[in-house]
This record gives C-alpha cells, structure tokens and sequence, in this order.
C-alpha cells in the first residue's frame, strides 16, 4: 500500500477540522438568530428568507430551509437563485432526484454558470449516473475563467466519476487529473491520485516518471522516497526497492533527534524496516 500523505497528516487534520466544526456550529446559530429577527422587522423580504435558509441547510435543519426557500420564491417568483439553493439542499438531504430536477431550472437561466455545472455534476454523481456527472463536470470547468476558479476538487470528482465508470475510463480519469496539474500547477493531492490511477493499470514506469515530479517539486521527503520504493517493489525491482527504501531511511535520519521521535516518523521508520526485512528476507 502506497504512502498516502493525507493519513500522514490525519491526526491533527482531524483535530483541527473538529475545533473548527464546534465555532462554526457556533457562529451558525448566531447568524440564524440574527436574520431570524431581519424577517420579524421586515417579513416580506425574499432575500432574507434566502439566508436564513442556506444556513438552515448548512446547519443541517433541512425541512426549516425548505420552508424558507419555497418562501423566498413565492415572495420573488425571479429570485432564480433560489433554484440553485433548492439543489444544493436536496443533494445534502440525499434527494437527488429532486435536486437534478432544481438545477436543471436553473440552468436554464443561467446557462453558463459554471457553479451550477459542477452542482450538476455533484448530483449526477450521486445518482451514480457517472459519465454524464463527467460530462457536467468538464462543462462547469470549462466555464471557470476570471472571477471563477476552478477548485482541486473538482478535477478529483471529474477523476473519480471516470474511474466509478469503469476501468476502461481510468485513462480518461488520468487525464482529467493532469489538465488539474496544467491549470493550477503543481498540486501534490492531484498527482498522488494519478499516480494511484497509474498504479491500477501497471503504469510503473507512468508512476515513478510522477513520483520523480513531486520529489522535484518538493524536494527528497521521506513519504515521497518511500512511495518510490513502493512503486519499484510493486515493479518487481527488489534491488532498486531496497536501494529506495535505504535513502527513505537516511532521509528520516538526517532530521535532528527531537524531529525523527515525533510519532508520524517513528511510524514511517518502523514501515521502512518492516519493508526492507521481508525484502532481504525473500
């Protein structure tokens, strides 16, 4: 199994998105009491209904936002918006029949927003309709120019809908992931995913040609050397994979005391011994 730096970092990720999650329960609470006493002042007011019920739906109080979108609509039958917020709010409460059915009003107004194809494609996903979720997810990226940036994630998802389609389509998810790489530069998340991909159809020589790519970018990190040796072991090279694993070793070791003690390198040290005795070993 391949070094996946996102466990790398899981911990503290974890605890972090968890302390940020409790403030931001916090703020939403405040904000839907705040706008809650805007609609007693003015209880006509269509876009205030729309606020309160986006962040209902972002508080996970889905039939309090239904309530208030349905709301801002009949109080502003032109309130398009409102369309888009319906989508996101059915695909968050797992109804994405009704969710298609909203943003494809929308679209319908607002062709060429690209937000709303990328939600497209969200909902396609979610129906499991997978090639036609890429086909959405390509035309919300190619409406991506100015103000409206194309995201990471999105070339993950437009990735990840090819590879759910099948394997044959693993090129295509490879693809999507390295027209990422040419319009945001140089993301590690976007390349270890390809390099995964590359892996699944036993592109070794695809794989090591990107490993060497985030090892240029980044420099000689112990995860990267260590993916290395992985791919070369995966290869059936047993003596480029010592070799590999030896420098993932050094470079571990060539970090002061204190630093190669934190449990995360303790981890990765223990998985490269591991590895290099059952490769001496055999």
């Amino acid at each position: 199994m391949l070094v996946d730096m996102r466990k790398f970092f899981l911990f503290l990720t974890v605890l972090t998105f968890f302390h940020m999650g409790v403030q931001a329960h916090e703020e939403l609470e405040k904000q839907i009491v705040t706008w809650s006493k805007k609609i007693e002042d003015d209880p006509n007011n269509a876009a205030s209904y729309l606020k309160r019920g986006t962040l209902y739906r972002l508080h996970k109080e889905y039939k309090k936002s239904l309530k208030d979108f349905k709301r801002a609509k009949k109080l502003d039958a032109s309130l398009v918006v409102v369309d888009f917020n319906l989508a996101e709010l059915y695909l968050d409460a797992s109804d994405p029949d009704n969710a298609l059915k909203a943003i494809e009003a929308f679209i319908k107004v607002r062709a060429k927003h690209a937000s709303a194809r990328i939600l497209k494609g969200k909902i396609l996903e979610a129906k499991k309709e997978y090639l036609k979720a890429a086909k959405s997810y390509s035309a919300g990226l190619k409406r991506c120019v100015g103000k409206i940036k194309a995201l990471p994630q999105y070339y993950l998802s437009l990735s990840a809908c090819y590879v759910k389609a099948g394997d044959k389509h693993i090129p295509e998810a490879i693809k999507a992931l390295d027209a990422g790489i040419a319009k945001l530069g140089r993301l590690s998340t976007l390349q270890q995913q390809a390099i995964e991909l590359e892996l699944k159809i036993k592109n070794y020589e695809g794989a090591l040609k990107r490993n060497a790519l985030l090892i240029s970018w980044y420099g000689k990190l112990p995860v990267f050397l260590i993916q290395k040796a992985e791919i070369l072991n995966a290869k059936g090279d047993r003596e480029a994979a010592i070799k590999g694993y030896r420098e993932a070793l050094a470079a571990i070791e060539a970090y002061p005391p204190a630093r190669q003690k934190v449990k995360a390198f303790v981890a990765l040290k223990e998985k490269i011994q591991a590895a290099l005795k059952k490769l001496i070993r055999n």
